[in-house]
């Protein structure tokens, strides 16, 4: 069980590090955060439990050229009365992006990205993503909203030396909202096979 939870945690957490971008358009993609997130992540084997873990993260992007972009992040949540223990989940990713801007207020995006999850009591996780949206500042210069969709391929090894492998899909959904010229509040939510994630964020644009 523990297993199936873990690949529903990879998902989610890989789909959450699509980035957030400086150059031709008033977008900004320099940028570092830190914030609040909650998971549930449901049991795939058709029990039909689920679990919600809570914890933090750290993300950062930041633009190396006029188009492309990269991305990493670190997030720690755990569940203390489910499991009989406390259970953890650690989780760190690394990705690039390009950008393609279709006018000063709007990019398209696209990102792949590599992600490793350790997960108490169950072999690591690891996660190759395909991420692709739009994100814009068409409503409001202080208000960036973006929506992405994900494609992932999960690995992991089983007891019996065998790899376990799984697809999944989803979309993410962010809005932030700039408090002085480099703050940023942030709230985000996304929804992937058999997870979701909720998370809510400060951070700086430089």
């Amino acid at each position: 069980m523990k297993k199936l939870i873990a690949l529903s945690a990879m998902s989610i957490l890989s789909a959450a590090a699509f980035a957030e971008g400086k150059a031709d358009t008033n977008l900004n993609y320099d940028e570092i955060s830190a914030g609040y997130l909650s998971q549930t992540l449901k049991d795939d084997s058709g029990s039909g439990k689920s679990y919600t873990f809570t914890g933090y993260g750290f993300d950062g992007s930041y633009l190396i050229t006029d188009s492309i972009y990269l991305v990493a992040g670190y997030s720690s949540s755990s569940n203390s009365k489910d499991f009989g223990k406390d259970t953890s989940i650690n989780f760190t990713r690394l990705g690039v992006g390009y950008r393609f801007p279709m006018s000063k207020e709007t990019d398209l995006n696209a990102a792949l990205v590599y992600s490793n999850n350790t997960f108490t009591g169950s072999a690591d996780t690891t996660t190759y993503g395909l991420n692709f949206g739009i994100r814009s500042v068409a409503l409001s210069p202080d208000l960036e909203t973006s929506i992405n969709y994900a494609y992932q391929m999960s690995n992991q090894k089983q007891d019996d030396g065998t790899t376990k492998n799984k697809t999944r899909t989803g979309f993410n959904l962010v809005a932030k909202y700039q408090l002085t010229k480099n703050v940023f509040a942030g709230l985000s939510y996304l929804s992937i096979t058999n997870a979701s994630q909720y998370g809510l964020n400060i951070g700086y644009k430089f």
